[in-house]
């Protein structure tokens, strides 16, 4: 009877674990319309030695049509927290796709690739196109489940921090 609760109390921990890493928690500090900044670009990406950011910048789910676990992850210095202050915007799209199976078990793996368009505010214009994919692992344990890579969040926050800062209003 013990291992029974045992067993049983390791799975609710572990389900609890799950959904919560796996939650779209909104915690954004984001306070505003995100609407009107689903926009595409007017212009197309220039030819340029160095990819920039205007200002601050707010990251969108494309897809999902919500902030982005990606705009959380962004220093205080880069992140938005106010319509008023969006001089970028990043529009992220993702997309996972079957990388293999892992022999002799038949279970599959999955890439997950995302790519983030940067905005320029008032003008439209593109001024930078990022992605970056992650690999499932490349062994499996116990194979009872397919493997799927997790969303590349903390590197593309990092590549969007590390761009220049052109200023608000560099044309």
């Amino acid at each position: 009877m013990r291992l029974v609760e045992v067993v049983v109390a390791a799975a609710v921990i572990a389900g609890g674990w799950y959904v919560w890493s796996r939650w779209d928690s909104g915690g954004s500090e984001f306070v505003g319309d995100i609407a009107p900044f689903f926009v595409e670009p007017a212009e197309p990406l220039p030819n340029v030695d160095r990819f920039q950011r205007r200002g601050r910048v707010l990251v969108l789910d494309a897809d999902n049509k919500r902030i982005d676990a990606i705009h959380d992850r962004l220093p205080d210095a880069v992140r938005v927290g106010t319509p008023e202050d969006v001089g970028t915007v990043g529009l992220v799209r993702c997309e996972e796709s079957f990388s293999g199976y892992y022999i002799p078990y038949l279970v599959r793996g999955y890439n997950m690739s995302c790519q983030v368009e940067l905005i320029a505010l008032p003008s439209l214009a593109m001024i930078a196109n990022m992605g970056t994919s992650i690999s499932p692992p490349s062994r499996v344990r116990l194979p009872l489940w397919n493997r799927h890579a997790p969303r590349p969040e903390k590197h593309l926050a990092e590549l969007i921090a590390e761009l220049p800062d052109v200023g608000r209003e560099a044309r």
